[in-house]
């Protein structure tokens, strides 16, 4: 919501982001440095059943035998979510979101060139 109202109010034309990454991906450490070149809001979610321990299953509304879109996380199954912009104004479905080409080219020339060994 912050920036969403910063954006209202202001002229930005570029958001830097720092998160957080290591809870979607076993290969990702406390402390790693990663430069994404997508991104998506996989908290967005629907949650199954669990079907035994530790074992979840889809929501049942989704329909038997019907896959889910995105794989899980435990019992949290990632959902698209609705954006509207000016050329969508009406709501477009996304679970992918692309970042800025030349804002990754910093971002990659950065972590070459930098060590973060220790953050």
């Amino acid at each position: 919501m912050n920036t969403q109202l910063a954006l209202d109010h202001f002229n930005i034309t570029h958001i830097v982001y720092s998160g957080i990454a290591g809870g979607v991906s076993p290969e990702l450490n406390i402390g790693d440095v990663t430069v994404a070149a997508q991104w998506a809001q996989y908290q967005e979610s629907y949650y199954g059943p669990e079907l035994e321990n530790d074992v979840f299953g889809p929501p049942f509304w989704l329909g038997e035998g019907v896959p889910p879109p995105f794989p899980n996380f435990g019992m949290s199954y990632p959902m698209t979510v609705t954006v509207r912009t000016d050329a969508h104004p009406e709501g477009e479905s996304i679970f992918w979101f692309p970042v800025d080409t030349q804002m990754l080219a910093v971002a990659e020339t950065v972590a070459e060139n930098i060590d973060l060994a220790d953050c």
